[in-house]
C-alpha cells in the first residue's frame, strides 16, 4: 500500500517537474525574445543609402522625421513646456500620413487623385469642422477635368497654386467657386494652359481655369452652411489632353518635378520630405509669430522664410484672429459686427493649427449658432462656462492655441476685437 502511493507520489512529483521546466522554458523564451525584438533593430550606417536616388530619398524622409520629433521634444522641456512632447508626436505622425498620401501614393500628376487632407483623424493647417479640403498634384504639361456632385454641400471652390519666386511661398493664380443654389447636381470644371483655354471654355459651360506654367496642386473646398448633414459631395479629377511639352521656365528643383510620363518613385519620396518639412516649420514659424501678440488679435510683425509651408490662400475667405495664453481663471472675450457673408465661423485650433475637440463644450461656432445683439456678437474662450447666455468656445483647459475667425464671400466685414478679463469679472461684464 505504502509503496503504491510511493510510486504515485513519485510519479506526481515528475508531473510537476516537468510543468515547472515547460513554465520555466516558456517564461525565459518570452524573454529573450523580447529583449532580442528590442535590439534587433539598430541604426544603419549612411552607407547604404548612397549611389542610389530612392534610397537617398528614402533616408531623407526618415531623417526629416527624426529632425521633427527631436525639436518637438526640446521645445517641451524649454519655455514652450505647456506643450507636450507626447501630442506633438501625433500631430507630425498625421502631418507624415498625409503627406506620404498627398505627395508618394497620390503624388503623380499624369495620373491625379485626391487626397482627403482631414480626413478621420488628420488635422492640420488650420482646418474648419465645417468644410472639406481635397487636394491633387497637377502640371502645365497636362489639362484636368474636374467633375463634381456637390451632394448637401452648400459651398464649393477650386484653387488653382503655383509658387511666388520672390518668397517661394503658395500663390493662388486662379480660382473659381460655385453656390448649391446657381448649379445643378453634376458638372465639371476644366483646368487648361493656356494653349488651349478657348476649347476649354465651350465645351465645359465656362466652368475653366488656367493653369500657370510652375502650378503645382488644385484644391477643392466644400462648406456644409448649417453643419447638419455629413459632406456627401463626389468629387473626381482626371487628366484631359496633354499640352505636348513642359514650360522650358520649368524649374526641376521646384516642388512641381516632372520627368517623362510618370513621376520617377524617388522625386515622388523628394516631394514628400518636402512638404512635411515646410508644414513642419510652417507651423513652428506662425506660433512663433502669433505668440508676441498672445490675447489680441494685433498683426505680427515677425515676416519669416518658413511661413513657406502654411500658405494655402483662399481667395474667398478673410481671415481674422491670433493666440491665446490664458491661465485656468481667465476669458479672452472677442466682439465683432457681424459680416456681411455667406457664412462665418470661429474656431480654436491648439499649437499646431489643429482645430479642437474638447470633452466639455464647444470649440467651434457657426454663424447659426452664436446669439447676436443688435448685429454684433460676443463670444468667451476659456476653460470655465462663461455667464449665462453667453457664447462660449471651451478650451478644454489648453492653455495655449489659436483663435481662426473665417468670412466666406464677404462683401463687408471688420476686424473683431480681443481682451482677457479675469473670471471674478465675468458677472458684471456679462450685463454690460
Amino acid at each position: 500500500m505504502n509503496s503504491r502511493w510511493q510510486i504515485r507520489g513519485n510519479s506526481l512529483l515528475r508531473v510537476a517537474i516537468g510543468l515547472a521546466l515547460i513554465s520555466f522554458v516558456s517564461y525565459a523564451s518570452y524573454q529573450i525574445g523580447r529583449f532580442s525584438g528590442s535590439t534587433v533593430i539598430t541604426a544603419p550606417d549612411d552607407a547604404w543609402a548612397r549611389d542610389d536616388a530612392a534610397s537617398e530619398a528614402f533616408q531623407n524622409l526618415l531623417t526629416s522625421a527624426r529632425f521633427a520629433g527631436s525639436e518637438a521634444y526640446s521645445l517641451s522641456q524649454t519655455s514652450e513646456a505647456s506643450l507636450p512632447h507626447d501630442e506633438a508626436y501625433q500631430y507630425l505622425l498625421e502631418l507624415l500620413a498625409a503627406s506620404i498620401e498627398m505627395q508618394l501614393s497620390k503624388g503623380d500628376p499624369s495620373e491625379p487623385k485626391f487626397t482627403d487632407w482631414m480626413a478621420d483623424y488628420r488635422k492640420f493647417l488650420g482646418d474648419s469642422p465645417d468644410a472639406r479640403y481635397l487636394t491633387a498634384p497637377i502640371n502645365s504639361t497636362y489639362d484636368y477635368e474636374v467633375t463634381f456632385d456637390m451632394g448637401d454641400a452648400d459651398y464649393l471652390g477650386v484653387v488653382i497654386y503655383d509658387t511666388d519666386p520672390l518668397t517661394g511661398w503658395n500663390r493662388a493664380t486662379d480660382s473659381l467657386y460655385v453656390l448649391a443654389e446657381n448649379v445643378g447636381s453634376e458638372k465639371s470644371i476644366r483646368l487648361a494652359s493656356s494653349n488651349s483655354r478657348q476649347q476649354a471654355k465651350s465645351e465645359t459651360g465656362g466652368f475653366e481655369l488656367q493653369l500657370s506654367a510652375t502650378a503645382h496642386t488644385v484644391m477643392v473646398r466644400t462648406y456644409r452652411f448649417d453643419g447638419s448633414v455629413e459632406d456627401s459631395s463626389h468629387i473626381s479629377i482626371a487628366v484631359s489632353s496633354s499640352t505636348g511639352s513642359e514650360s522650358e521656365n520649368t524649374n526641376q528643383t521646384q516642388r512641381n518635378t516632372y520627368a517623362g510620363d510618370a513621376l520617377p518613385v524617388e522625386t515622388r519620396i523628394t516631394n514628400t520630405s518636402r512638404f512635411f518639412n515646410e508644414t513642419w516649420q510652417g507651423s513652428r514659424a506662425l506660433a512663433r509669430a502669433t505668440a508676441s501678440t498672445a490675447n489680441s488679435f494685433a498683426r505680427s510683425t515677425e515676416v519669416s522664410p518658413d511661413f513657406v509651408g502654411i500658405f494655402y490662400p483662399t481667395p474667398d475667405n478673410s481671415y481674422h484672429g491670433g493666440a491665446f495664453d490664458l491661465a485656468p481663471n481667465e476669458h479672452l472675450v472677442i466682439e465683432g459686427k457681424v459680416p456681411d457673408a455667406a457664412f462665418w465661423s470661429v474656431t480654436l485650433q491648439n499649437h499646431w493649427m489643429q482645430s479642437l475637440e474638447p470633452s466639455t463644450g464647444k470649440a467651434s461656432l457657426r454663424e447659426d449658432e452664436i446669439a447676436l445683439r443688435d448685429g454684433r456678437y460676443r463670444i468667451w474662450i476659456g476653460a470655465l462656462p462663461p455667464p449665462e447666455d453667453e457664447n462660449w468656445l471651451s478650451t478644454g483647459g489648453l492653455q495655449q492655441g489659436l483663435v481662426a475667425i473665417r468670412h466666406l464671400l464677404a462683401t463687408a466685414d471688420e476686424a473683431p476685437t480681443a481682451r482677457v478679463i479675469q473670471a471674478t469679472d465675468s458677472t458684471n461684464e456679462a450685463i454690460q
